[in-house]
């Protein structure tokens, strides 16, 4: 209940922290990574929109698990630094050689509670990399059949 009256009467601490280093003149955001796939979808995408509008010029960087490296290359115009170390559900840290780099760098986003704003607002629109198109081949599947993907299981903590 306290999460759910703290998004719509308390001030947005992403947009306060995207104002604040647009005001300092800022404009590099490194983002910590280490949850799922489709949060990349569902809310990075309104995030990296969100500072897109908040910071001038801003350069967008995530870090994250080398299995998500090919997910974030549908958000267009982001970077992607693979941390090979880090394994889902274990805690993680980025080191401080690399924050030294940045002018905001968020370890843990909550895109769940930071862009909440967006649902039935902002419709991701995620890139295609046409280097993926054959990717099928691996699978030596037949090219006379028509075939359809479906996720039948999903691992989430909201499910």
């Amino acid at each position: 209940m306290f999460r759910t009256l703290a998004r719509k009467f308390l001030p947005n601490p992403f947009d306060r922290m995207l104002r604040k280093l647009a005001r300092k003149g800022g404009r590099r955001i490194l983002f910590g990574w280490n949850r799922g796939l489709g949060d990349i979808a569902l809310g990075l995408y309104a995030m990296v929109q969100r500072a897109r509008e908040l910071v001038p010029n801003v350069e967008v960087t995530f870090m994250a698990r080398s299995n998500l490296r090919d997910g974030f290359s549908m958000l267009e115009g982001v970077q992607v630094i693979v941390a090979p170390h880090w394994r889902r559900g274990e805690p993680y840290a980025i080191d401080a050689a690399i924050k030294k780099e940045f002018d905001l760098v968020i370890e843990k986003p909550s895109p769940t509670d930071w862009v909440f704003w967006q649902r039935g607002v902002v419709v991701p629109r995620l890139k295609w990399d046409a280097a993926h198109d054959r990717l099928y081949e691996k699978f030596a599947m037949s090219s006379s059949f028509t075939f359809i993907g479906v996720q039948i299981s999903a691992e989430t903590n909201y499910g």
